[in-house]
């Protein structure tokens, strides 16, 4: 998998934290994606652009990626770190319900939505946007692994 420019991650996460996070939350989630969290806390990418191969073609763009917190934290705890996967899981899955559980939010894209991976069997490890805009939520495949989207990220020069 290639190298992504990081910047602002939170604090480094063992093997063990990683293993609580997800046992914690019952998630299934890609080899891929544990490589990478382990090596970068989540944080904002510098290559951030990733071209949809879908037939009707899109770009997205990744504000950041969501970091791994092993405890609960305080708002004045979260001011200045990256949103992280516990808030987000909290937040759309615990309380609201507006994101379905299958479904891990891993990263935030420009405008506020969810990039997440399935954790269904049929689609393991794919890439989707869940778009939360108060109207109907939309779920929109982007890649078939995170290996891929991480392969597919490039720095847009716009």
């Amino acid at each position: 998998m290639k190298k992504v420019t990081i910047t602002d991650s939170g604090e480094p996460l063992s093997d063990i934290e990683y293993g609580q996070f997800v046992s914690e939350f019952n998630l299934n989630l890609p080899e891929s994606y544990k490589e990478f969290i382990l090596d970068n806390n989540g944080g904002y990418p510098e290559e951030s652009s990733f071209d949809s191969l879908e037939e009707d073609g899109y770009n997205i763009n990744i504000e950041n990626f969501n970091r791994i917190s092993v405890v609960d934290e305080t708002f004045e705890e979260l001011e200045d770190k990256v949103y992280s996967a516990r808030e987000a899981i909290q937040d759309h899955q615990t309380s609201q319900e507006d994101i379905p559980s299958h479904l891990y939010p891993f990263a935030l894209v420009l405008g506020g939505n969810n990039l997440c991976i399935s954790m269904k069997d049929e689609d393991f490890g794919s890439i989707y946007i869940y778009a939360l805009d108060g109207r109907t939520p939309l779920q929109r495949y982007v890649a078939s692994s995170f290996e891929e989207l991480i392969n597919g990220l490039y720095l847009d020069e716009d």
